[in-house]
């Protein structure tokens, strides 16, 4: 039996693999690095991967917060969606203006009809029922054009406000979902930094797994008054409780 140059745990010469750390022999002899320098670089690398976990997951969100597809939910209104009531009022009212106009002169007529009249006064007779009606016609097509242009602007307006607040809906859905995008990005890079991490957790021993411990250590074996992290983390002290 003999020790890994790497973490100074205890393998079989035989092994092709440290079965603490996973470092092969040929890991540093090709790279031509010492058993010092490679320790130190996956300690690094394990708290580089520390610290952005702890990161990530305070950044994280549950994505159920966010919507899973890009869609236009609010969807914008036409102008007749609000005109056609004043359309509809306007022709009503020429209408029954218009009716009530040539109601009044047919009664003015028959009412006069009722007593003899002679040839003249019969034509201003006609002449006044005319009148009467072309006049309710007139004041009809003023009401009516009347409520169609305030119907306009009225409807115009609602439209606008209307169509601005779903653009404004949409937008912030928009966003929404490409917020839940990076979140997305975040929860798979934090996955593979857990992944990645069990690679280089068995380099330290539990309750020692912290960016300052691991940090204190790589101080230690860098300083050489420290070989492996077994003796790094027995001069930081023995009884650290486990995580």
């Amino acid at each position: 039996m003999e020790y890994c140059r790497f973490c100074g745990a205890l393998m079989n010469p035989l092994a092709s693999a440290c079965p603490k750390c996973g470092m092969k022999p040929q890991d540093f002899s090709s790279a031509n690095e010492s058993p010092k320098t490679v320790l130190i670089s996956k300690l690094e690398r394990y708290r580089e991967l520390l610290g952005e976990t702890e990161e990530l997951k305070r950044l994280i969100r549950p994505q159920s917060e966010f919507p899973m597809y890009e869609s236009s939910d609010y969807k914008k209104r036409s102008l007749m969606k609000y005109f056609w009531p004043f359309l509809a009022g306007g022709i009503g009212s020429y209408i029954v203006i218009a009716v009530v106009a040539c109601i009044i002169a047919v009664n003015s007529v028959y009412v006069k009809g009722s007593y003899a009249l002679s040839s003249s006064q019969y034509a201003i007779t006609q002449k006044e029922m005319a009148d009467t009606i072309y006049s309710g016609i007139f004041v009809g097509l003023i009401v009516c054009l009347g409520i169609i242009l305030i119907g306009l602007k009225i409807a115009r307006r609602k439209r606008d406000d209307f169509n601005k607040n779903a653009d404004y809906m949409n937008m912030q859905k928009t966003e929404k979902f490409r917020e839940g995008q990076k979140n997305q990005k975040m929860i798979d890079i934090y996955q593979e930094d857990i992944n990645e991490m069990y690679k280089y957790e068995q380099l330290v021993p539990k309750g020692y797994r912290t960016i300052p411990q691991i940090t204190r250590i790589i101080e230690l074996i860098e300083n050489d008054e420290a070989a492996t992290v077994e003796e790094a983390c027995a001069m930081m002290g023995a009884g650290v409780p486990e995580a």
